[in-house]
C-alpha cells in the first residue's frame, strides 16, 4: 500500500490492537504489566522483542510526542 501526504504521516502499531503485531501474540500485551508480558516473551523464546525499543504507542502517546 502506498500512502501519499503533503503534510506527513506517522505509522506505528496501535498498543491498543488486540493481536502485538511484532510477536503475533494476541491479548496479553493488553492485561499483562510490561515486565510480565516481557518474561513471557522470554519463555516462549521471542525475547528479541524484549528490548526499550519495543514501546507500542497510542494516540495520546503520539500527541505527546509531536
Amino acid at each position: 500500500m502506498v500512502c501519499v501526504s503533503k503534510k506527513g504521516i506517522i505509522i506505528t502499531p496501535n498498543k491498543n490492537f488486540p493481536v502485538e503485531l511484532h510477536t503475533r501474540v494476541p491479548f496479553l500485551h493488553l492485561v499483562l504489566s510490561k515486565n510480565l508480558f516481557k518474561k513471557f516473551l522470554n519463555i516462549i523464546e521471542k525475547d528479541w522483542a524484549t528490548g526499550d525499543f519495543m514501546n507500542l504507542l497510542g494516540v495520546r502517546d503520539i500527541i505527546r510526542l509531536i
